[in-house]
């Protein structure tokens, strides 16, 4: 199934755009705080050891928010992250954040969007944007599935730009 296809066979929540100005001030505190990181040795061996893929996720069926943040360890990384319930993208990112802060880790939140993870179904939906890490050069969904695939390789895993 393509993307295209794969956006019209799920149903996608309607949602409204959230954010707010405390939320909008602690993704840029984020990112600022990324772009002045340079990793050491031990910094690179605790971003070696963290999982690529990390949903937190209560539900067997779930739509939430998620960020894919690039992180230098021994070798560049991607990492993935979802929280349920999540309010903010924001708040999906920050559990692995501070860890790579308190490391003082180099790293660099990309942007987001949300999944939709079906357990039962063994399926994932990649798609839609953030509004506190907003994509800087297009969406990476491409990436966020790859890395998904990798975790998750019994699961029909797919994306698309369109919804929110």
């Amino acid at each position: 199934m393509n993307n295209e296809e794969s956006y019209k066979n799920n149903k996608m929540e309607i949602a409204e755009p959230t954010t707010n100005v405390d939320d909008q001030i602690k993704a840029s505190n984020f990112r600022q705080f990324a772009m002045e990181t340079t990793s050491n040795g031990d910094a690179e061996n605790f971003v070696d050891t963290l999982a690529s893929v990390d949903f937190d996720v209560y539900n067997p069926v779930a739509t939430f928010k998620y960020v894919l943040i690039a992180a230098k360890g021994r070798s560049d990384r991607y990492l993935v992250r979802g929280v349920e319930g999540a309010a903010y993208h924001a708040d999906s990112a920050e559990p692995t954040l501070l860890q790579l802060q308190k490391r003082n880790a180099q790293h660099d939140v990309l942007g987001g969007g949300r999944i939709k993870y079906d357990q039962k179904q063994k399926t994932i939906f990649i798609y839609g944007y953030s509004m506190g890490f907003p994509w800087r050069n297009g969406s990476l969904h491409h990436i966020t599935q790859e890395v998904c695939e990798k975790a998750f390789p019994d699961y029909n895993i797919s994306w698309s730009n369109e919804g929110y």
